[in-house]
């Protein structure tokens, strides 16, 4: 039987997966040393729950909250019954500054914390700051842009190498893939 061909891309994407990689420091301080990311923005990575709690804007309750009582517990219900849901991950912002915080979520990590969730799916943005309130200017503002365009660009070739490389895969390396993937996930 012919080894299995795992594109460097697929490798990443699995290694993302199982979220043991590399930790959110690690991550930031890769992103504020050289400006390279370890992780793909669309494509969610896995943390314990630990690890995001000092990254919180908010420290909520269900008394002291922007959701009602009732949402709240609706939420938490839903915790309780069926885990995170993994389609609303934790949006964590990362600061070239070196500034960082959880930009969307905190309501869903504190009731995490209250359920006693382990795992939680993170997107990972990288940004010039992580603080919102900053005011850019003009240029920081044009440079954003285009090195946003640029990083879509990128995902969008990575992307599209993936798809070829899949579509050059036999039925069976597909297959053989696909079960790697469900083992590990």
């Amino acid at each position: 039987m012919k080894p299995l061909r795992i594109p460097d891309s697929g490798i990443k994407r699995i290694a993302q997966a199982l979220g043991q990689d590399f930790s959110i420091e690690e991550i930031h301080r890769q992103w504020v040393e050289s400006g390279e990311t370890l992780s793909e923005e669309n494509f969610p990575l896995y943390f314990e729950l630990e690890e995001l709690l000092p990254y919180r804007e908010y420290v909520w309750t269900r008394d002291q909250a922007r959701l009602n009582p009732e949402e709240w517990d609706e939420l938490s219900q839903s915790m309780v019954d069926g885990g995170w849901d993994p389609n609303s991950p934790v949006l964590l912002l990362l600061g070239k500054d070196g500034t960082s915080k959880v930009g969307e979520g905190n309501h869903r990590l504190a009731i995490a914390e209250e359920a006693g969730i382990g795992k939680i799916p993170v997107i990972v943005e990288y940004r010039e700051s992580a603080e919102k309130d900053r005011q850019l200017s003009p240029e920081e503002v044009e440079q954003d842009v285009v090195e946003r365009g640029e990083k879509q660009e990128q995902e969008r070739l990575k992307k599209d190498q993936w798809d070829q490389e899949w579509s050059e895969m036999s039925p069976e390396e597909r297959q053989e893939l696909e079960d790697l993937a469900d083992l590990l996930l």
